[in-house]
């Protein structure tokens, strides 16, 4: 193989590697697919202490559903994942309802083993779920609700791990900029 050739192979993996890292440019936008996992990078892992993760793998179901793996085969399977849905519904009463499927799919209900509500900053809603076991290893998740935008982490259940979910879903809902709550909605169409 030529110099040449080596020299553009390496670039081109030094390239692919610096964009894993790279957060997405501007706020991210609704139904874009594999776009929305850019919502948090390997170096957001990184920086609250989450180490190994890579990628992401993106399972893009539909457009509004990007499901993103940066570590193993799943969140519930001891991995590190970031769900995105966006917009999750065309009403608040569909979006809050796929906020409650998303918490029932990962074994989660109310109470203990399962999901509390949490106040974020932020958002309009948002549940914690620790040492939870819908697969093969126990993990803490945390469901997040800004308007018709939802988020999920998923990463294994530690004694940091809901310290660093709370730090991950910040971050991302600052990437997600422009969603707009439901309720502030419904203020500024009547009220304005």
């Amino acid at each position: 193989m030529s110099d040449t050739r080596l020299q553009l192979i390496a670039a081109s993996v030094a390239l692919c590697a610096l964009l894993g890292r790279q957060a997405a440019a501007g706020p991210v936008p609704a139904g874009t697919g594999k776009t929305m996992c850019g919502a948090l990078t390997t170096s957001d892992f990184t920086s609250v202490g989450i180490q190994g993760t890579t990628g992401p793998q993106a399972n893009v179901i539909h457009p509004t559903a990007a499901y993103c793996v940066y570590a193993g085969n799943s969140g519930e399977n001891g991995g590190v994942e970031f769900d995105v849905f966006y917009p999750a519904g065309a009403t608040p009463a569909a979006v809050k309802a796929h906020e409650h499927t998303l918490m029932m799919e990962t074994g989660g209900s109310v109470g203990e083993g399962s999901y509390t509500s949490i106040v974020m900053p932020g958002a309009d809603a948002a549940h914690l779920g620790t040492n939870m076991h819908a697969g093969k290893a126990p993990f803490d998740s945390l469901v997040v609700r800004k308007g018709n935008l939802i988020i999920v982490i998923t990463i294994p259940a530690t004694a940091q791990a809901p310290g660093q979910l709370e730090k991950l879903a910040k971050i991302a809902l600052r990437r997600f900029a422009t969603v707009v709550s439901f309720e502030r909605q419904f203020t500024q169409r009547n009220f304005a």
